[in-house]
């Protein structure tokens, strides 16, 4: 996004307006062909209009703010696949809720406001909201894209001095859309079971809290730094799939279960990060060779 130029007013603190316009074109890779969905041609280029819109104001005390507005027209789009129920599957082309979806076009709109504080002093962060949608056009209706979230929130403070560094984050977003699934009573034909709208409700709300800590310790030939990270502090249960079952009760009626699966709970994680200057790095010509091991030998 390239910055508008503007003369720098007596008095006034610099502010940098930037727009962009353009059309992309997106050419289909030769690895991308889904054969394993039974897709056996390559399609026309995705294109798509894009206008970005924003503004960035430098404050005092090291804060800036920026605002940014987006919209992007999507037309001649290729087919996908999804599951409607579980979208971190490992094998999703082998899940029975895989479905193609063939849209006509799509939007994608937004605007985000971005506060952001940068300075010497040791307590620095960033707090930001975004309002975003993006919908496809099927057959004349509007439908969310799976990963479509209305309101975003985030922030953190970060706190550092020579060595150590200390960052909290917080993350809420509106949960992501999902397919209703109920039971439908069919007087005097038996109750069945009835699958809604595509991504016509959505799950709960998303919000992790996530805590790292580190330091680092100056070695004569680099830097090694020691950290520690924690995930979902919280430790809430923020659920991505939707697993379902069925049965009968005692007097003969149709029962659906639900059973939820969730983004990952609270981790811990510690490792170590170790940084060689450039000249601390053997040459690959001049080095000793490795040893190594014959063939079949462990």
């Amino acid at each position: 996004m390239e910055p508008a130029n503007e003369p720098a007013l007596p008095g006034r603190r610099r502010h940098s307006p930037a727009r962009q316009l353009g059309t992309l074109r997106q050419f289909q890779g030769i690895n991308e062909l889904q054969v394993e969905d039974g897709v056996d041609e390559f399609f026309p280029t995705q294109k798509a209009d894009h206008a970005i819109v924003g503004l960035e104001q430098g404050l005092p005390a090291g804060f800036a703010l920026r605002v940014e507005g987006y919209r992007k027209d999507y037309r001649e789009l290729r087919p996908r696949y999804e599951s409607l129920f579980d979208p971190l599957s490992l094998v999703p082309e082998l899940r029975w809720d895989r479905v193609r979806i063939d849209p006509d076009s799509a939007l994608a709109e937004g605007v985000e406001w971005l506060l952001t504080r940068r300075s010497d002093d040791p307590w620095n962060g960033w707090f930001n909201y975004t309002w975003s949608r993006v919908r496809d056009e099927v057959h004349g209706e509007d439908v969310r894209r799976s990963w479509d979230q209305t309101h975003s929130v985030g922030g953190g403070l970060t706190w550092s001095d020579d060595a150590w560094h200390v960052t909290l984050a917080a993350t809420y977003h509106t949960g992501w859309p999902t397919t209703p699934v109920r039971v439908v009573e069919r007087d005097p034909a038996p109750a069945g079971i009835e699958i809604g709208p595509r991504n016509s409700e959505r799950l709960a709300d998303f919000a992790s809290v996530d805590l790292r800590v580190s330091r680092d310790f100056a070695l004569p030939r680099g830097d090694l730094t020691v950290f520690a990270e924690v995930t979902n502090a919280l430790n809430r249960q923020n659920p991505c799939c939707v697993d379902f079952s069925y049965g009968y009760d005692a007097d003969g009626g149709l029962v659906l279960d639900r059973e939820y699966r969730h983004w990952l709970p609270l981790r811990a994680v510690r490792g170590r990060a170790l940084a060689l200057l450039a000249d601390a790095l053997p040459d690959p010509v001049l080095s000793e060779p490795r040893e190594t091991l014959a063939p079949g030998v462990l």
